[in-house]
């Protein structure tokens, strides 16, 4: 039996906690809670679960936004450098309203979106939501790097 004092009793047992905390960290997006969250720029209770916003840094820190509007504009603040942020999200606008990497998500614009702080621009996971909405709102597609 290994003394509770020993050098190799004590690395086992850092070794051990490190990996469960490390183990429960994740990193990545966390759902919106609508009606409890604020946004991190405009600090309005998040109500609307088609147009939220994530970014989540490097380290894990999750900002979240009502609207693309406040998310584009936090980031001009610089209070977080671009090399700092890991990964941004959008609400999909239809079905589930799951959050999506922006990266793989479509974009449509038009002045007859209306988003929480007046943002045109709704996201979504699929093309087909994506050009439904642009028919009937007569906006256009975009990618990310459009928006942004």
């Amino acid at each position: 039996m290994i003394p509770n004092h020993s050098f190799a009793f004590r690395t086992i047992r850092f070794i051990s906690i490190w990996f469960v905390l490390l183990s429960s960290c994740s990193i990545g997006q966390q759902p919106i809670q609508l009606g409890k969250d604020n946004c991190h720029h405009c600090k309005m209770t998040i109500t609307d679960n088609r147009y939220g916003a994530e970014i989540v840094t490097q380290k894990g820190k999750v900002f979240v936004f009502d609207d693309l509007v406040c998310l584009t504009e936090f980031v001009k603040t610089k209070q977080i450098q671009q090399s700092n942020i890991k990964d941004y999200y959008v609400t999909d606008f239809s079905g589930s309203h799951a959050l999506v990497n922006v990266k793989k998500a479509f974009f449509v614009k038009s002045d007859l979106i209306s988003g929480p702080m007046n943002g045109k621009v709704a996201g979504f996971s699929t093309i087909e939501g994506a050009k439904a909405l642009a028919n009937e709102k007569a906006g256009v597609l975009q990618k990310w790097e459009e928006i942004f």
